[in-house]
């Protein structure tokens, strides 16, 4: 019985140290349909300090110091694929729903139908699995902003570049997006995000990432006047067999303090995204 009881411990723990490697690729397939449910949210407390007769004058056209921004976005789409053909490529057609918009400002509410509800994509993944659109239906939309849209979807990248490397539990790999943030009346504040992801656990061909989220000022562009920073956290679920992320929630809070002239813009936003995709 203890020869017994010991090799089940010697067992469990070779089982535990021998972890699998496993290579992350995202790509589309074939006869596949993908179905992707995206909701943001936002949360925006902006405040002036210095000239008071400059924020007099701001309280005099109606606007209530801090001023209280907060919006919301709600969007899906269905991508179904078609059969592979003789030169390694397959077709594509992507449906959107309805994109709502919601914004409160001070406590004023204001909803809006988007131009990309309804909106109608139809082209081919090519071998390289690169998204090539040949047609746009959409009766909302200007060609303006056909072309637009058409032009950053064939050239996004992944939502998450993977190491080339195969990973196991207990790695981790850093990713840095830039990014713009407007105001009005001024330059868009540029800073980094940093999303360090780990991976946690590999369960029933799901793979597991913890999120870890940094925010600094671009110091690649010279910007005066100007700090940022902010911290996130979240989570990541990969799905192996279909090569792609069917969960990811982010939770980031930022801070930036603008100079204007003899003003101080103060701001601290909160975001929160969501997205869920399932794969038939």
């Amino acid at each position: 019985m203890r020869n017994l009881l010991l090799l089940s411990l010697i067992i469990a723990t070779l089982t535990s140290c021998g972890q699998d490697k496993v290579t992350f690729k995202t790509y589309f397939k074939p006869n596949k349909v993908y179905k992707t449910t995206m909701t943001t949210s936002s949360e925006t407390e902006v405040d002036f300090t210095g000239n008071e007769e400059k924020i007099e004058k701001i309280k005099a056209n109606g606007t209530k110091l801090p001023m209280i921004v907060a919006g919301s976005n709600e969007m899906t789409t269905t991508m179904t694929t078609g059969a592979m053909t003789a030169d390694n490529s397959f077709p594509a057609k992507m449906t959107y729903g309805k994109v709502i918009a919601n914004q409160i400002v001070n406590g004023k509410e204001t909803k809006e139908e988007k131009s990309m509800s309804g909106l109608i994509i139809e082209g081919f993944y090519t071998q390289e699995n690169k998204l090539r659109i040949d047609t746009m239906i959409s009766d909302r939309m200007d060609e303006n902003t056909k072309q637009l849209i058409k032009t950053t979807l064939e050239n996004v990248q992944q939502q998450i570049k993977f190491p080339e490397n195969p990973m196991q539990v207990g790695d981790s790999f850093d990713q840095r997006i830039p990014m713009q943030i407007p105001v009005a009346g001024l330059n868009p504040v540029k800073v980094v995000i940093t999303t360090n992801y780990k991976l946690k656990n590999i369960s029933n061909g799901k793979a597991n990432f913890d999120i870890v989220q940094t925010v600094t000022l671009d110091m690649e562009n010279e910007q005066t006047n100007v700090t940022a920073s902010g911290e996130g956290s979240g989570i990541s679920e990969f799905d192996i067999a279909n090569n792609t992320t069917t969960r990811y929630e982010s939770d980031l809070t930022m801070t930036m303090k603008l100079t204007a002239d003899d003003l101080v813009i103060s701001a601290k936003i909160n975001s929160k995204s969501k997205q869920l995709v399932t794969v038939d």
